[in-house]
């Protein structure tokens, strides 16, 4: 049985993504224990919160140090939301800070794009995926017609290499990243436990990675 592994930090939708995964019939971990996270076969990151306020607990714990020794051993790592901006080198929420930079790039503020005037922000809702033609991996996410997932965020990521984004959505007039893959590395800015079948199709491919 593999042992997958979501990472406590204090302020997450923690209950919501250990339901899916027991839904499907795997069993989970909810820890914040370095040693714990190390020995993981599959790890999740999820994201309800801030990122200076997640980022200060991550290297207060030195959980930053596990996390990028699971990723560096090319074992699956999923980060959902707020969880996938941190793998990211700064973010400008509230202040800029630091993350983990495991990927190159930044996190911004959806106010600061010029489509963002007269668009409710954070945005959340059902949104439909498109596919970036740049992205050549073989995609986990399997992208066609009415492909929507739930988001609710007010920020979004900005990678350096637009070949590791898997999905775009639209916002205003202009595109935005939703979601990320590089090698064993996945990121999502939706919740694939929020979003009915599709989203637990998503973490049963996951899984069996």
């Amino acid at each position: 049985m593999k042992k997958i592994t979501i990472i406590d930090y204090g302020t997450s939708n923690l209950k919501s993504i250990n339901a899916a995964f027991n839904y499907l019939g795997y069993s989970t971990l909810i820890t914040n224990d370095k040693k714990k996270i190390l020995d993981s076969d599959l790890l999740v990151l999820p994201g309800v919160g801030s990122f200076p306020v997640v980022m200060q607990y991550l290297t207060k714990h030195c959980l930053d140090i596990p996390i990028k020794e699971h990723i560096k051993k090319n074992k699956p790592f999923l980060g959902i939301c707020l969880g996938m901006q941190v793998l990211f080198e700064y973010s400008y929420e509230f202040k800029k800070t630091n993350g983990l930079s495991v990927l190159k790039g930044e996190v911004n503020n959806l106010m600061d794009m010029n489509s963002s005037k007269n668009i409710l922000i954070p945005n959340t809702g059902w949104t439909a995926l498109k596919r970036n033609n740049l992205f050549n991996q073989k995609n986990l996410i399997t992208i066609s017609k009415n492909m929507n997932f739930f988001f609710t965020h007010s920020f979004f990521v900005k990678p350096k290499n637009k070949r590791i984004i898997s999905s775009y959505i639209s916002f205003g007039k202009e595109q935005i990243c939703s979601s990320v893959q590089y090698k064993n590395i996945f990121g999502m800015q939706f919740h694939p436990e929020k979003s009915g079948n599709k989203g637990l199709n998503l973490l049963e491919k996951f899984c069996k990675l």
